[in-house]
């Protein structure tokens, strides 16, 4: 602030007047036009030639500045620059000082009075765009933690009056140890504890000891406490306790098979506080009826877990709607009747003699008339059951020669396709066997007969004779052989 009473227009277009500057650092009188120059006027009337003027300069929170001499206002809201708001003015003095020259004006200051009112202060959450909850009149805030903090300044006795003076740091420079919550360590399992500040100087209870030791394997239990030294010689200590766990006792058992319409139960045991199967169920115990495997995790109370599978496989059962015949003289034809998971065929014609095979349909020659009951039981090895179907036949008499009916020796099946067998229900001794075709040539013949020809899968297909020679006796069949 500026009081000239005699103008020097020879520097900056200097002339008597009260000036308001900031910011200009030279040692000619100011001017009114220089850019630091922020408030003139030329009249003198107020204060030149006289004496105990009182003037009062006024600057508020914003920056607002008002002057007054002899209580006339001769600047009103003027504002100064940016940068005197945010200057740090705690080291701020009043400076007066007085040149003579010109019309050899003295001029001289008495009373001097700097006040100011009385502020609030207060803290709010860094960033948080909240005002403070707590004022004080005390510029010194004690028992802050590390964090960032919203300053605000507001009028003692209105807080809404209130202006933001930015958000500052306290930045904690001791080390910190993050270590988790004590915890309880799995059997099998591990884990890595990190004493964080890297570059720091590490011991462990555990012996290691370093600026290299950051990191420390934990495989069983225990506690385990490690100190760091920072590079600044400042210390913290971080501390956990690892307790050993148990593994819940799971035992679903090997693989297995069960039959077809069967279940089997299974039990994962009682030691866990959860459960949770591979279809998303979540109890102790499971019932299986279908292919596939199952598998389960059970979860202790401690938390540790343990996983088991089994593969169950689903075995078929035999099994068919019917047993079909149709009855050509003393041939019939025997057909079973959607025939499913068999793998065999065990044939009793109801005269004595049976056959197993692995077709499902047969043709069999009747040596004697009569009325049969024939059964087919359907199997196939897996132990799971069988399936059967009977039927009737009746086979009539008429037409049958001696050749046919003598005794009851035949051979069957009629058609063949891979065997012949002979019929012997009273047992004769055969003596011979002998097969001929159309054309009357020889093609097989057997001393001393059993009761098979094993293969006749090369024989061409057609119609042949059987001559059976048995105690004096012979007897010939027609028989036909089909792919």
């Amino acid at each position: 602030m500026v009081f000239d009473a005699a103008g020097n227009s020879n520097q900056n277009g200097n002339v008597t007047g009260i000036y308001v500057t900031y910011g200009y650092g030279g040692t000619d009188q100011v001017g009114p036009v220089q850019p630091t120059t922020l408030g003139f006027t030329g009249d003198v009337s107020t204060w030149k030639l006289k004496t105990d003027v009182p003037v009062n300069i006024s600057i508020t929170s914003d920056g607002i500045l008002s002057l007054t001499v002899d209580n006339i206002v001769i600047f009103n809201n003027i504002q100064l620059p940016a940068e005197f708001q945010s200057s740090d003015k705690t080291t701020w003095k009043h400076v007066f000082s007085a040149q003579t020259g010109g019309d050899a004006m003295r001029q001289a200051i008495d009373n001097l009075n700097i006040s100011y009112s009385a502020l609030n202060f207060g803290l709010a959450p860094g960033n948080s765009a909240t005002l403070p909850t707590t004022w004080q009149q005390a510029t010194n805030f004690t028992g802050l933690t590390a964090g960032d903090y919203d300053v605000y300044v507001s009028k003692l006795d209105d807080e809404l009056c209130n202006k933001f003076l930015g958000t500052y740091s306290i930045i904690d420079r001791n080390p910190v140890v993050n270590f988790p919550n004590d915890t309880i360590l799995c059997p099998g399992q591990s884990f890595v504890l990190d004493a964080g500040n890297a570059g720091s100087f590490y011991e462990w209870n555990t012996g290691q000891v370093g600026t290299d030791e950051q990191f420390l394997t934990v495989t069983g239990q225990g506690t385990y406490l490690v100190e760091v030294t920072d590079t600044i010689g400042c210390q913290t200590s971080g501390i956990i306790s690892v307790t050993a766990g148990v593994l819940p006792v799971v035992e679903l058992g090997n693989d297995t098979s069960i039959c077809d319409g069967a279940f089997i139960i299974l039990d994962a045991g009682g030691d866990g506080a959860s459960y949770l199967w591979n279809d998303n169920s979540q109890t102790q115990i499971l019932t299986a009826d279908a292919n596939g495997t199952y598998s389960v995790v059970v979860t202790g109370s401690d938390g540790c877990a343990t996983t088991d599978e089994i593969t169950i496989n689903v075995l078929a059962i035999p099994s068919l709607s019917g047993l079909g015949a149709t009855v050509n003289g003393s041939s019939v034809a025997f057909v079973s009747q959607n025939p499913q998971n068999a793998t065999t065929y065990a044939w009793n014609f109801g005269d004595g003699n049976t056959i197993t095979t692995i077709s499902p349909n047969i043709n069999y020659n009747y040596a004697n008339c009569g009325t049969y009951s024939v059964t087919v039981t359907l199997d196939n090895g897996n132990g799971c059951g069988t399936d059967f179907e009977s039927t009737s036949v009746e086979i009539e008499c008429v037409g049958f020669t001696d050749s046919e009916v003598n005794g009851g020796l035949y051979v069957y099946p009629n058609p063949a396709t891979d065997f012949i067998a002979i019929a012997n229900p009273n047992g004769m001794n055969v003596e011979r066997l002998s097969v001929y075709d159309v054309a009357g040539k020889q093609i097989f013949q057997s001393a001393n007969a059993g009761n098979l020809i094993p293969d006749i899968t090369s024989w061409t297909p057609g119609l042949y004779l059987v001559k059976l020679e048995a105690e004096g006796n012979t007897f010939v069949q027609r028989i036909i052989i089909s792919k």
